[in-house]
């Protein structure tokens, strides 16, 4: 996903109010962090992190609340090394939002940015 796939994507969900206004403003500051952070414009396999991080902002926005993954799948997450990495991008999403984001969350994030880290990084 690039920025301008991105844009679009974000664009339309805006449009047809699926997500907020402060999702999309997230959302992009968080997406042009990773980018720079993994020196690439297209960021494989973006598309599910982002889409998360819109619809969690606005369903945290909204006072709607989500069933995290489950305990095994977030031992394969742990596993896969990137824990440390993540909280400092998820601190970097909360500073953004404004506020916490409940565990459940950050649980989801965990899982997509270590699939994005793992792709985009070859390892």
């Amino acid at each position: 996903m690039d920025k301008i796939e991105l844009d679009e994507r974000l664009a339309l969900l805006q449009e047809t109010e699926v997500i907020t206004d402060k999702a999309v403003t997230v959302t992009v500051r968080t997406f042009e962090r990773l980018a720079r952070l993994l020196a690439k414009e297209d960021i494989v396999q973006g598309e599910m992190l982002f889409t998360h991080l819109s619809s969690a902002i606005t369903r945290l926005e909204r006072g709607e609340e989500i069933v995290g993954p489950s305990p095994e799948v977030l031992q394969q997450v742990k596993a896969a090394g990137y824990s440390d990495r993540t909280e400092c991008e998820i601190a970097f999403i909360e500073q953004q939002y404004g506020n916490p984001l409940p565990d459940e969350e950050k649980n989801y994030l965990h899982l997509h940015y270590a699939t994005v880290f793992q792709l985009n990084e070859g390892k």
